[in-house]
């Protein structure tokens, strides 16, 4: 696939990309109708059953106070790693966070029945190409 260029006008920037993302974290937390302290306790859960590490230092267990400054678009100074936006997303059962990256790029995440209709989109074009290759095939007989 060859790059292209993107628009810079029509896309996020990336000296926004850290607040988006926290936003879109922050957002995903408010509307899952957990509590912070629910949310921390799956990511720890995680975290300890799958042996990942969700922040730096000697730390074993995500605390309280970072999760809340992960969540703060406010704060730019303590950004969760690409590991602990993975695990995040996967304990909440989302990709927006990821998807805000995505659209940086020009990118866009899809799931569930997006991904079915894009697979049928494909066959179909691939379907159109074929018939039009036998037509021709054929009229050439």
């Amino acid at each position: 696939m060859a790059p292209r260029q993107l628009d810079l006008f029509g896309q996020p920037t990336i000296g926004g990309l850290v607040r988006d993302l926290k936003l879109s974290m922050s957002q995903v937390v408010k509307n899952s109708g957990l509590s912070r302290a629910q949310v921390l306790d799956l990511l720890n859960d995680f975290a300890q059953q799958y042996r990942v590490k969700l922040n730096g230092g000697n730390a074993k267990m995500l605390s309280g106070d970072t999760l809340e400054k992960w969540l703060n678009p406010g704060d730019e100074a303590r950004v969760p790693s690409m590991v602990a936006v993975t695990v995040f997303c996967v304990v909440m059962r989302t990709s927006e966070p990821i998807s805000v990256m995505a659209r940086l790029l020009g990118s866009m995440v899809i799931d569930g029945e997006e991904i079915d209709l894009l697979e049928w989109a494909k066959l179909q074009r691939q379907m159109k190409a074929t018939r039009a290759k036998m037509r021709k095939i054929e009229a050439e007989w």
